[in-house]
């Protein structure tokens, strides 16, 4: 339980460095868990890459769906507060993008 609460919180509250990985094998051996430490450090190591916008893909599909183009959704956006570029938004349209499944 532990190990997932790091992964998702790491940026919020720390860094995923050599001080956080060191804390964390110190609160395995503290639990007496030596035998899965190799384990439980992949689980808690946070995953790189870029990171999934999954309500924003949805809700910029749905502009599209009431008919809107691209520079009618940044404006939408700019007017909520939420600056996308234009490109940003297009990649978001592409049809070879994977669709998310209901």
């Amino acid at each position: 339980m532990f190990c997932m609460f790091v992964r998702e919180h790491y940026e919020d509250k720390w860094g995923w460095g050599a001080s956080s990985k060191y804390l964390y094998r110190a609160l395995i051996r503290a639990l007496g868990l030596q035998g899965r430490e190799d384990e439980l450090m992949r689980l808690a190591e946070p995953r790189r890459g870029r990171k999934e916008e999954r309500d924003l893909a949805v809700r910029i599909w749905s502009l599209k769906a009431e008919g809107k183009t691209a520079p009618q959704m940044k404006v939408i956006f700019e007017s909520e507060g939420q600056h996308y570029s234009l490109e940003k938004i297009e990649s978001y349209l592409k049809t070879r993008r994977k669709k998310l499944k209901a």
